[in-house]
């Protein structure tokens, strides 16, 4: 784990557990969107949102021993 001082806040990042599944699905599908909407359709966006932040797939990768994710908070919040 490691922190960085902010001012008045440590940001803290951490390996991604199970109880971190939503979070990651909403902060994924965020910065796809931000980053990759104005090359795609919204159809080919949505198709993809359902498939590559589905709640399963991100289950899985979490499952897996070789697949690393990681989430940033605020010491003491998730």
């Amino acid at each position: 784990m490691q922190t960085t001082d902010n001012k008045d806040q440590a940001i803290v990042i951490y390996h991604a557990g199970m109880d971190d599944v939503v979070a990651l699905q909403s902060v994924g599908r965020a910065t796809f969107v931000e980053s990759f909407s104005s090359d795609n359709t919204p159809a080919n966006m949505e198709k993809y949102l359902e498939v590559g932040f589905s709640i399963e797939k991100l289950t899985h990768e979490l499952k897996n021993k070789r697949c690393g994710l990681y989430m940033a908070g605020c010491l003491g919040r998730k």
